[in-house]
């Protein structure tokens, strides 16, 4: 075959029979991973290679004779799809596309085609040259990565959406808590008080499985690390979990050695690990006679932590799928027990991404069970903290000035009576223009924001906040949204640090301590 400089398309050479062509189309005949065949100038097939039977299921006698529009569903055939293709490429000297075909059978499949116009030497069509490859599978995963962004996208959606009724929730407790004491019916109140505790602190867990299975599927899970002692972890981790074992009556033993167990990872992940393990094992071990174990050693180079439990036990044959993601055991008393079946998928794929690897053991059902995390210990560091930072005493803080910003008054107002009653003077405000009226006249030393504000976005206040002629206050952004990409914006706007709601008094605390004493006097305050 020869290409004219004049004329689009291909050119047949007079002589079709030379043995070149003779190995060109023994060549043709023989791909299989490509469908290639002649059309007629009407679009009929004239001629059909191995690649083309394979993959659309005719045989050549089968095909050859048909018109091409055979392999195009009704709608295109309907819009003149087949016809189009041809005088595109007539007019261009070639046409390529993609879109749906279909196989013999009628199943669909996506393909990308691409046709050539073939001339003989006078210059008079001779027909199209037509190669197809099969994109099925590319399409599929195509498909699959966009259902994993929508979902990621709803789970965030769903996420603040069932955290901002939290927050209120969680302070109403807290204030609750502390006005109590001394109250007739004190334990009936304290005791309603610790069942609303434990429900939301039950869902807000069950949310941020949610979104993390969302960041896993999407690879969006960013670890934070630095040397962190791991009985730090196990310790913070058994805090978090003990309120649930003391209320199921259950025994958990903590063995720890004396010397610290030195690894490089994200704190909050790891706890968040602990916590899943102990949590399972606290909810498949009976009540009153539960014993539940959780030690830590270094060996041969290796961290290594151990979740021990005398509860339901796991079958041998549902060891090997323990951690699949949304995978329960089908046994009664275990699906009683409820769940989503995404806690252990959690500790596999964070423990993954730590460089390290967790194993599930069990003699059988009813015979407890255990799991061993093994992760890469480190030689001893230079002494630090459990975030990495070097050690420092922390100073007294005074009472502050901390303005509220959030658009849903329930929250507003019940972390301003929080707040105050913490000793802290508080202001509300409940959209962007109010925000900045008040930080003028207030001069708080720390704004809580809220990012999903009306009129103007939490974003844009904080970086209207930094622009004013005042002394800088702590923004903290308390929001429903916590995905990495959330961080990331928050940061890149001026804040100093992300909360998730709902966020303890605890954690607040801990957060208004970076507000410091200083030699000066602190602004007065302003009713």
């Amino acid at each position: 075959m020869t290409q004219s400089s004049s004329t689009k398309g291909l050119i047949l050479s007079q002589t079709s029979q030379d043995r070149g062509d003779d190995r060109f189309r023994l060549f043709i005949e023989r791909v299989k991973d490509y469908a290639m065949f002649v059309l007629d100038p009407d679009g009929t097939v004239a001629s059909w290679n191995s690649g083309a039977h394979s993959i659309y299921g005719y045989t050549a006698k089968e095909i050859i004779g048909q018109h091409f529009s055979v392999f195009y569903p009704a709608e295109a055939k309907a819009r003149g799809w087949p016809d189009y293709e041809l005088q595109m490429a007539q007019s261009q000297g070639r046409f390529e596309d993609e879109g749906w075909r279909l196989r013999k059978n009628g199943a669909p499949f996506w393909s990308n085609v691409l046709f050539t116009t073939l001339y003989d030497h006078t210059t008079e069509l001779r027909g199209y040259a037509v190669v197809m490859r099969d994109l099925s599978e590319q399409k599929r995963i195509e498909e699959l990565e966009e259902k994993i962004r929508h979902m990621s996208e709803f789970l965030a959606v769903l996420g603040h959406e069932l955290r901002n009724p939290l927050a209120p929730i969680r302070n109403a407790m807290s204030i609750l808590e502390a006005h109590c004491a001394g109250q007739p019916n004190e334990e009936r109140i304290i005791w309603c008080k610790n069942l609303v505790e434990r429900q939301v602190t039950q869902l807000t867990r069950l949310v941020d499985e949610l979104l993390d299975v969302g960041r896993i599927t999407s690879g969006k899970v960013l670890l934070n690390k630095a040397e962190i002692d791991l009985r730090t972890v196990i310790a913070q981790a058994v805090e978090s979990v003990m309120p649930r074992i003391n209320e199921c009556r259950q025994q958990l033993t903590v063995d720890l050695p004396a010397q610290p167990i030195w690894v490089h990872g994200d704190i909050s992940r790891l706890v968040q690990v602990v916590q899943n393990l102990l949590h399972n094992a606290s909810k498949f071990t009976p009540e009153e006679v539960g014993k539940l174990h959780i030690s830590a050693t270094q060996k041969d180079g290796q961290a290594l932590l151990t979740v021990r439990d005398n509860g339901v036990g796991i079958a041998p044959m549902s060891l090997p799928r323990i951690f699949d993601i949304f995978v329960q055991e089908e046994q009664s008393v275990l699906r009683s027990q409820g769940g989503l079946g995404i806690g252990l998928a959690l500790v596999k794929e964070l423990v993954g991404l730590h460089g390290g690897t967790v194993e599930a053991a069990s003699p059988g059902i009813g015979e407890g069970s255990r799991f061993t995390i093994c992760l890469p210990a480190l030689v001893k560091p230079s002494e630090k903290t459990a975030s990495g930072q070097a050690v420092s005493r922390p100073r007294p803080i005074v009472p502050l000035r901390i303005l509220v910003v959030d658009d849903n008054k329930d929250t507003a107002e019940s972390s301003q009576l929080l707040l105050q009653t913490a000793g802290h003077k508080v202001r509300i405000a409940h959209d962007g223009p109010a925000a900045l009226s008040a930080a003028a006249e207030f001069t708080p030393h720390a704004v809580l924001l809220d990012l999903g504000l009306p009129k103007v976005t939490g974003y844009e206040i904080a970086q209207q906040l930094r622009k004013l002629p005042l002394p800088h206050p702590l923004l903290i952004a308390v929001t429903g949204y916590g995905q990495a990409e959330d961080r990331r914006r928050t940061h890149l706007a001026g804040f100093d640090e992300h909360l998730v709601k709902p966020v303890s008094i605890n954690t607040l605390t801990r957060v208004l301590a970076r507000i410091r004493r200083t030699s000066q006097p602190l602004p007065v305050f302003t009713a």
